[in-house]
């Protein structure tokens, strides 16, 4: 048992075992869109990250691929968040606030089918397969996503 007493100490001479078949490979595929805001950014508001989930509900941190920050606030920005192939049945922008832990409360925008409105899934069937106009709106007219 190693105990970390804060977040400024560093522990050397831990040896970490990886299963690396469950490694994520080097892959051309992604999606790409535009966020897009609703309403006025929180004061704390510090960065949003694009979330891809391979499953309705995540049971770990191998079913959600996360993007990189993008830096707030905007009113309209473009992404690219990069793949592997799969199923992809929940794709979401998270709001990253100041002294605000990561939840269920940070989900600010959830992509849409255009055609049904539903929260829609996306298929990457190869390491080259790219999907545009995967566009997210982040609604902060409400504080929650229920009933959207």
């Amino acid at each position: 048992q190693v105990i970390i007493p804060d977040k400024d100490t560093m522990i050397a001479g831990i040896d970490v075992n990886a299963d690396l078949s469950k490694a994520k490979m080097a892959v051309q595929s992604a999606i790409s869109g535009t966020l897009r805001v609703l309403g006025a950014w929180p004061a704390n508001a510090s960065s949003v990250l694009v979330a891809a989930s391979t499953s309705l509900l995540p049971s770990n941190l191998l079913d959600i691929t996360l993007g990189m920050p993008v830096e707030v606030p905007f009113d309209s920005v473009s992404y690219t968040l990069p793949l592997q192939p799969g199923l992809y049945y929940l794709v979401g922008a998270l709001l990253l606030q100041s002294d605000t832990p990561i939840g269920m409360e940070s989900i600010k925008g959830i992509y849409k089918d255009p055609v049904t409105g539903n929260p829609g899934f996306l298929n990457i069937p190869s390491d080259t397969t790219r999907l545009s106009d995967i566009d997210i709106v982040l609604d902060f007219t409400s504080s929650s996503l229920a009933g959207k």
